[in-house]
C-alpha cells in the first residue's frame, strides 16, 4: 500500500510526546514512557500517530488501533485488515502499510561511521561478498547502512528480531526487499514483504511535522471518522 515517512521529527518539539499521550493506546503510552530521553519519547509517539494517520487515510479506520502481539513481540492489528511496521531514527520516522505481513526499517548512515564499528562487528553482520562491496563503495558507511536496513526489515517481517544468521538473511528467495534513499539526507530505509509476481515497491508518502501536529489535534478533538481498528 504505502510507506509513510516523517522527516525531521525534531520539528515536532520536545513536548510533543506529552500532548500525544491521550491519542495513544495504553501499550504505546507505556512504551513511550519507558524511554528516558524526550527525543526518544517523541519518536515513539510520532511512529504510532503515523500509523493512525495511515490507517485513517488508507483504510478508513479511526481511533487507537487494537493490536495483538506475536511470540516475539511483533504487533499486528487484531482485525487483520492490514499489516504494518514502524521504525524510527533521530532523523526520520516510517510506517509501512500493506495488505499482508511487512517489515520496515530506517537509519542514518552516521550509525555506521568507521569510528563506531570494528571489522569484527561488520563480519558478524555482513556476508563476505557484502562486506567486500561495502569496503569498495565510495561511501562505505552509507552502503553499510543500506544493507543493514534491508536485513533489519527482513527480521521485522518475520517478527523474530535480530538473528544469528544476519549475514545470510538477504539470500532468502521467499521475500522481496525494496530500499529507499532520501537525496542528500543520509537516510536509508527498507521494506520487506512476501515475494510474489507483479509486486511493486510501496509508494512513498512524506508527512510533514505540521501535518502530524494537525492530525494530533483532530484526534484529540474527536473529529476523525470512519471505522475503528478493533
Amino acid at each position: 500500500m504505502v510507506l509513510y515517512v516523517l522527516l525531521e521529527p525534531a520539528r515536532l518539539g520536545e513536548d510533543f510526546w506529552r500532548r500525544a499521550l491521550p491519542a495513544l493506546s495504553a501499550d504505546r503510552q507505556q512504551k513511550v514512557l519507558r524511554f528516558r530521553f524526550a527525543r526518544d519519547r517523541v519518536l515513539s509517539a510520532a511512529a504510532y500517530l503515523l500509523l493512525r494517520l495511515g490507517l485513517e487515510r488508507e483504510y478508513g479506520m479511526s481511533g487507537c488501533p487494537e493490536c495483538v502481539f506475536g511470540p516475539y513481540g511483533k504487533p499486528a492489528l487484531r482485525n487483520g485488515e492490514a499489516g504494518f511496521s514502524l521504525s524510527h531514527c533521530h532523523q526520520a520516522v516510517v510506517c509501512a502499510l500493506d495488505r499482508g505481513e511487512v517489515g520496515a526499517d530506517v537509519e542514518h548512515w552516521t550509525a555506521f561511521a568507521p569510528e563506531r564499528l570494528d571489522t569484527g562487528m561488520l563480519e558478524r553482520i555482513f556476508a563476505p561478498e557484502e562486506l567486500k562491496a561495502v569496503q569498495a563503495a565510495s561511501n562505505g558507511p552509507q552502503a553499510a547502512c543500506a544493507l543493514w536496513t534491508a536485513k533489519e526489515s527482513v527480521c521485522k517481517y518475520t517478527g523474530e528480531g535480530l538473528r544469528d544468521d544476519l549475514p545470510l538473511v538477504l539470500r532468502r528467495t521467499d521475500v522481496r526487499v525494496d530500499t529507499y534513499g532520501f537525496g542528500g539526507r543520509g537516510l536509508c530505509a527498507a521494506v520487506c514483504r512476501r515475494a510474489r509476481a507483479g509486486l511493486a515497491p510501496l509508494p512513498r508518502q512524506v508527512v510533514t511535522a505540521g501535518a502530524l501536529r494537525d492530525f494530533l489535534r483532530q484526534c484529540l478533538n474527536g473529529t476523525k471518522g470512519g471505522k475503528t481498528g478493533a
